[in-house]
């Protein structure tokens, strides 16, 4: 998701979509998944980001 250049942190979509780019996929998944138990993601929603393949393949 794009941010304001003055804003000084990433949105956690962001956050999310640079841990399955640079973690493990096992690491990345935990990650993701805590973060929809604790309600601060929506899969639909992230499901309609223009993630990457290696996000995407988290997501799913």
């Amino acid at each position: 998701m794009p941010r304001h250049p003055d804003q000084l942190v990433d949105p956690i979509e962001n956050a999310l979509a640079a841990v399955a780019d640079c973690q493990p996929f096992e690491r990345a998944l935990t990650i993701w998944e805590s973060a929809a138990n604790k309600q601060l993601i929506d899969k639909p929603a992230m499901a309609r980001l223009p993630l990457r393949p290696r996000a995407r393949a988290v997501l799913w």
